[in-house]
């Protein structure tokens, strides 16, 4: 996994990532109030409609 990260104008985090999803490699990218919130949201944004965050797993 790659991942880029930087600040917006308003003192939002930004996150994009590149990360495996059932053997593809997706972009994902979101803000947040910091990474780690930015990183789940763009998780969650790119899951919507392929089930839970529970059936994610780190490898």
């Amino acid at each position: 996994m790659t991942h880029r990260y930087g600040s917006t104008a308003d003192d939002q985090n930004r996150i994009s990532a590149d990360v495996r999803f059932n053997g593809e490699i997706r972009e994902i990218e979101a803000t947040g109030n910091g990474p780690i919130s930015a990183f789940i949201d763009a998780i969650a944004e790119s899951a919507s409609g392929c089930g839970s965050l529970a059936t994610w797993r780190r490898r």
